[in-house]
């Protein structure tokens, strides 16, 4: 079987190929993601290399304290806002409300993902996964958009089908976002932090935040998108291929290993044999 790499080394080689001092960036969370390979076949900016993995494994990328820090998805909140801590914009009246609420319409979600990808139990042929909503005997959804993700990852059918379902659950349940000011006192907060919503009605949302920016008078404008911290976790199985015919690897002519005694090319060659 092939040997697997985490997609923290797939990241610090990246940043590596592009001088990125390893001081100014942070995988550290990327370290329990496993990777069989990932085909870069063209010359690509390092964030086009990155991002299909990225938008695979749900991860996101965040400058902070003058890093760069690569996050998954999930997790604990890191702070519990509540409706009166919202900054009221100065052209709303009193009796509206501190945020914007809005709701995806169905028919632009999915009912159905599918992962194409490089399976490795099936000599490295083009595979795909796919993971949908009940449509039958009683459906579920009013929707037939599908979704259909390329990712040149070399992976097994349950890792590709589970990110499949990930993805999936993920976009019906991001449908819902707020958007709203916050205080100077939550100025620390990055983009992608896990955070809870208390409204005044007391309806509670637990919440992934988008891009923050920060006003002149020190007030975070921000988009809160609705998420689960179990959205992100699957044990789906993935379907099992058949039918998939071996490669083989033709040589023109028999070979035959030579040793040559000549002196080292390198330094680093040099193992300490007597």
């Amino acid at each position: 079987s092939p040997s697997t790499a985490s997609m923290a080394q797939f990241v610090t080689r990246v940043m590596d190929g592009i001088h990125v001092d390893a001081a100014d960036y942070d995988v550290t969370d990327l370290d329990a993601i496993t990777i069989d390979g990932f085909l870069v076949s063209q010359r690509t900016s390092a964030a086009d290399a990155i991002r299909p993995l990225a938008t695979l494994f749900q991860i996101d990328a965040v400058e902070t304290d003058n890093k760069l820090v690569f996050k998954r998805r999930g997790g604990a909140t890191v702070v519990s806002i509540v409706q009166d801590d919202l900054i009221r914009p100065d052209q709303s009246g009193t009796a509206s409300e501190p945020y914007t609420e809005q709701r995806t319409q169905e028919i632009e979600l999915p009912a159905k993902v599918t992962v194409s990808y490089i399976d490795v139990d099936q000599d490295f042929q083009v595979n795909t996964q796919a993971a949908q909503r009940v449509r039958s005997p009683v459906p579920t959804i009013r929707t037939d958009h599908q979704v259909d993700l390329q990712v040149a990852l070399a992976t097994n059918a349950d890792t590709a089908r589970q990110q499949a379902e990930v993805l999936l659950y993920s976009a019906w349940l991001e449908r819902l976002s707020f958007q709203f000011l916050l205080p100077p006192e939550f100025a620390y907060l990055d983009p992608a932090d896990p955070v809870q919503l208390t409204l005044a009605n007391g309806y509670t949302v637990r919440g992934r935040l988008g891009a923050v920016e920060l006003g002149a008078n020190y007030a975070s404008s921000t988009t809160l998108l609705a998420e689960s911290d179990g959205q992100y976790v699957s044990t789906a199985a993935g379907a099992v291929s058949a039918g998939i015919l071996p490669q083989a690897i033709a040589t023109s002519a028999p070979s035959q290993l030579f040793l040559l005694d000549v002196p080292l090319l390198r330094p680093t060659d040099d193992i300490g044999l007597q």
